[in-house]
């Protein structure tokens, strides 16, 4: 429960900054590279975090995360689940759109408290 927790945190400080920087430097795509998503995570945060993973699994496709993490289709799944439970009431099928939109919504929502 704990790590749920902790995993909830950082998806959603993955969803602060870093989709406003990625639409801004390389326009709305369906999905980054890992070094768009590098650039992003470091400006946005002054360094890759070693969470890194999930944003790989966050903005980037499955290929792409596969080949540069190296790790199998059940790290994907596993990361893709994390994020689904912390951002998207469970759902790991959640599109860049949509992760767009949140990041969006979350933004409109701290502006405004």
């Amino acid at each position: 429960m704990l790590r749920d927790v902790f995993q909830s945190m950082r998806a959603r400080r993955l969803l602060r900054a870093t989709p406003q920087l990625l639409v801004k430097q390389f326009s709305s795509l369906p999905s980054y590279t890992p070094a768009q998503v590098d650039w992003a995570l470091k400006k946005s945060l002054g360094k890759l975090p070693n969470h890194r993973y999930l944003a790989y699994a966050l903005f980037c496709d499955k290929e792409d995360f596969l080949q540069v993490t190296g790790e199998s289709l059940h790290t994907w799944e596993s990361c893709r689940r994390q994020l689904g439970r912390a951002l998207f009431a469970g759902r790991s099928d959640f599109t860049m759109r949509e992760v767009i939109q949140l990041a969006e919504h979350e933004a409109e929502y701290e502006s405004s408290h």
